[in-house]
């Protein structure tokens, strides 16, 4: 086995590993080794993420071997195309090594290590059965994270909404198997040329799995909740690689398939839904009066963006813009937790407000180098299209600067601010080395503009919250209705792919 290979098998094993070796001095020496074993395996899935990356760097060919050379072996891979993705899980990875403490019990901590490893497993899949088994691993660890905080109907809700994803994807999965192509990942040749009404099952199958995995609208409410009942170290995962492997399992599962099989049921489904999960979030965040959950409410706006990005066949853009907005996400949810929140005043040190301001100006969509030039798809498909991603930006950034920042020298303090001036030019830098020459004014221009706009949307809406009679915005669904949502957007799929054309 070649060090390469050695780095892709090592990638999941570690976290396993960990949890294993403090479990055994939790039970043979009655000894808590939980945060040090976090720490430890993040340092080295991060040492292993920057091997494997360089591994394919350059145009070097992927990587792809059996684990064995028995039947149905575990197959694992890296290429390129999974850079974006395991960017998005190293960046809340890195920061949770310093803030592990807000997991307050051993048990919960044993739990992010079984996370981390679900994570890593599905960066590394080689075939489609062994991804669904990471992701259901990471997601099922993720149930019981979200109730850190003792805040069980959230978890509930997400494990409910989990359930009825992998439900789909199981079943895809098992058509993807029936029609003799194997468990490959991508789909192989007799899957191809299997029936049209086979194929398009399948990809009806797999979309609504991550439509509803990855909170696409009507299916976000799941989203919001568990980000505002965990502690930042659970949410800086949920929004950063979450969002990136729904994205991924769009492009790999569905677009991709249905572009080679000339399947437009698919694509035309993803842009719809993808243009209401813009929007409507989008309107939330304009009104709602928790940070937190604008902060989650933007997060659910970029997974919107990615999916108009993948209809329009634009993967490598899509999944440039998730990983950035991972990074960002990230910062944002660790940097909530150091400022305190009055109404619609923000409370911080100097410092992590400018921070926390920088990320905000970044996650609501008005930065040129983060969003201008990966939005080049949407704005060559026509005025409307443009119209709409300007709008949804719009609206997010005038929810964010609704808050009155107040600076409090008494706030607690971190290295974080720090952190954001390292990580933020590369978030910058990344989108900026694909930018035509002569786009970077035109860029500049748009982001003063919507700056202004949105400044001046926020100082109206902070002139309308005397006025608000209700007092809050948030209205929580019934929980029965929030399913029935994902009922309908089940059927309104099966219509669309399977069958009207």
């Amino acid at each position: 086995m070649t060090t390469e290979a050695a780095a892709v098998l090592a990638f999941p094993l570690v976290p396993l590993l960990a949890a294993a070796a403090a479990l055994s001095a939790q039970v043979l020496a009655r000894r808590d080794w939980t945060k040090w074993a976090v720490r430890w395996a993040a340092v080295a899935q991060l040492g292993l993420a920057v091997a494997m990356a360089a591994a394919v760097a350059g145009g070097a060919p992927p990587l792809r071997f059996a684990v064995s050379a028995m039947p149905l072996s575990i197959e694992l891979a890296f290429g390129a195309d999974r850079l974006g993705l395991c960017a998005a899980y190293a960046a809340p990875l890195a920061l949770c090594i310093g803030r592990v403490d807000q997991l307050a019990k051993p048990a919960l901590r044993l739990l992010l290590l079984f996370y981390m490893g679900g994570c890593a497993g599905a960066v590394v899949a080689g075939d489609v059965f062994n991804f669904f088994v990471f992701y259901e691993v990471m997601t099922m660890a993720a149930y019981v994270l979200v109730a850190a905080r003792e805040r069980y109907y959230a978890a509930t809700k997400y494990m409910l909404f989990g359930a009825a994803g992998s439900i789909c994807l199981l079943a895809g999965i098992v058509l993807v198997h029936g029609s003799g192509a194997g468990l490959s990942l991508p789909y192989g040749d007799a899957w191809t040329a299997a029936p049209s009404v086979h194929r398009r099952w399948t990809l009806h199958l797999m979309a609504a799995a991550f439509l509803i995995k990855s909170a696409f609208f009507p299916c976000f409410t799941w989203l919001v909740s568990c980000h505002v009942a965990t502690v930042p170290v659970v949410s800086a995962f949920l929004a950063s690689f979450t969002a990136a492997v729904g994205v991924w399992g769009l492009e790999m599962l569905v677009v991709a398939p249905a572009i080679r099989t000339g399947e437009p049921g698919p694509l035309g489904w993803l842009t719809a839904v993808s243009a209401m999960t813009m929007i409507a979030p989008a309107v939330v965040v304009l009104l709602e009066k928790n940070f937190k959950r604008c902060v989650a409410g933007s997060t659910v706006v970029t997974i919107g963006l990615g999916g108009l990005l993948l209809a329009r066949g634009r993967a490598g853009a899509a999944m440039t813009l998730v990983a950035a907005h991972g990074v960002v996400k990230a910062l944002l949810f660790h940097l909530t937790a150091d400022a305190g929140a009055d109404g619609l005043i923000l409370r911080a040190r100097r410092s992590t407000l400018a921070a926390l301001a920088a990320c905000a100006w970044m996650a609501s969509g008005v930065a040129p180098a983060a969003t201008f030039f990966l939005k080049a798809p949407l704005r060559e498909a026509g005025d409307a299209w443009a119209a709409l991603s300007t709008t949804a930006a719009l609206a997010v950034a005038a929810g964010f600067w609704k808050f009155r920042w107040r600076v409090d020298p008494e706030a607690p303090g971190t290295a974080l601010p720090w952190a954001c001036a390292l990580a933020l030019p590369a978030v910058v830098a990344l989108p900026a080395r694909t930018a035509a020459a002569g786009a970077l004014p035109a860029a500049l221009v748009e982001a003063i503009a919507l700056s202004v706009t949105a400044l001046a949307a926020a100082r109206l809406r902070q002139w309308l919250e005397p006025r608000d009679p209700v007092g809050r915005v948030h209205r929580a669904l019934n929980l029965n209705v929030e399913l029935l949502l994902a009922v309908l957007l089940w059927l309104g799929g099966m219509i669309w792919i399977v069958g009207l054309r």
